[in-house]
């Protein structure tokens, strides 16, 4: 076969035209080139990634035969990563991907975690994308929108703490206002330094825009109904499993996992003090001393510290973790998340860690660990 003909350099190709396409996810991939762009949000992007999609998978079926694995195998794992992104787009997914952990209201924000922010090159892109958000908001915005003319909506109290997050985002105490913290002189210009004052203005301006949307106009639209359900599963499964499932018999092997866990955690109070009950055992390991870190400093080292012990026994056992990516960066996330953590991975020449971010309340100082060793 030669070797511009198989599913590796279709795989590096598609790569590249979905980065050009969205850029927020070039920049959590890792590749070079967008970072100061947001791509197009409304329902035309939406329609050029499926046609993506659909060019690709027709690619993949005109490549010839191949007898050779590694071709066989990354033919079929990547056809299954673009038949279950076009299944979303299908399905009207982006029309109404609006939720409390993981849409487009904490991507816009969280985008900028993952920018450079050393040269003046660096923040050359970042007060390009601070000032540029409107455009991206006003683009997510008209895909919320054609999701009401559908019918497609999400429920009440999703929309409700999205709500809070972007006042979060647009007040005050906004991550943007922290960008330029120990930010030296030498770093930047005045005149750059002043172009990311305007672009913080912005961004902040953009995420009240976009709370003054949820909360004016598709708030009443809303529905009452949590968002669950078998048809909603059927499709998130397919997103995440790549395959189908029982869903009968996995909800019912669920409940029956759910019932051995709290089997355990009950036993687990006992031996920690068989004289308080279930809550107050809970209760016990949110605040006693010898259960919690007293600082965030505190716990971000006992987090990295646990990291890396869960590394070091399974590298090398379960998995073999190449060195490139035997590194883990933990961090607290800015004020506006929902609490708590989220992952990252490393950037496509891992010159970015692969991040841990958890995300705390900002009025405490008693940050409990016993339900965060999972978690790590």
């Amino acid at each position: 076969m030669s070797v511009t003909n198989n599913i590796f350099v279709l795989a590096d190709r598609y790569v590249d035209e979905l980065a050009a396409l969205q850029p927020m996810l070039a920049t959590q991939m890792g590749v070079p080139g967008f970072d100061g762009q947001w791509g197009a949000q409304d329902l035309a992007g939406w329609q050029d990634i499926g046609a993506l999609l659909k060019r690709t998978l027709s690619a993949i079926e005109a490549l010839p035969p191949s007898d050779q694995h590694r071709e066989r195998l990354g033919r079929r794992v990547l056809k299954d990563h673009l038949s279950g992104r076009l299944d979303r787009i299908e399905h009207d997914l982006p029309l109404q991907d609006l939720n409390n952990i993981a849409s487009p209201v904490q991507g816009f924000r969280e985008t900028f975690d993952l920018m450079p922010k050393v040269e003046a090159d660096d923040w050359e892109l970042i007060a390009s994308r601070l000032s540029s958000l409107h455009e991206a908001v006003a683009g997510y915005i008209e895909s919320l929108s054609e999701g009401r003319r559908r019918g497609l909506v999400t429920a009440r109290r999703q929309v409700e703490a999205c709500v809070e997050q972007c006042r979060v985002n647009s007040g005050p105490g906004s991550f943007f206002h922290q960008l330029l913290a120990g930010v030296s002189d030498t770093q930047m210009s005045d005149a750059l330094r002043s172009e990311v004052d305007t672009g913080t203005a912005a961004a902040c301006s953009a995420y009240a825009h976009l709370a003054n949307y949820l909360e004016s106009e598709y708030l009443s639209d809303s529905v009452e109904t949590d968002g669950v359900g078998l048809e909603r599963y059927r499709t998130a499964s397919r997103h995440f499993l790549l395959t189908e499932v029982d869903h009968e018999a996995v909800y019912h092997w669920a409940w029956q996992e759910v019932a051995a866990l709290r089997k355990q955690m009950t036993e687990a109070g006992r031996q920690i003090d068989p004289t308080l009950g279930f809550q107050e055992i809970v209760q016990l390991l949110k605040t006693g001393a010898d259960y919690v870190a007293c600082s965030e400093a505190e716990f971000l080292s006992q987090m990295r510290q646990c990291q890396m012990d869960a590394l070091d026994q399974l590298n090398g056992t379960v998995f073999d973790v190449p060195l490139p990516i035997n590194q883990i960066d933990v961090q607290i996330a800015p004020p506006g998340a929902t609490l708590g953590a989220y992952y990252i991975q490393p950037s496509e020449d891992f010159s970015r860690a692969g991040s841990v971010w958890y995300a705390k309340p900002t009025d405490t100082s008693v940050y409990p660990l016993f339900d965060e060793v999972t978690t790590a």
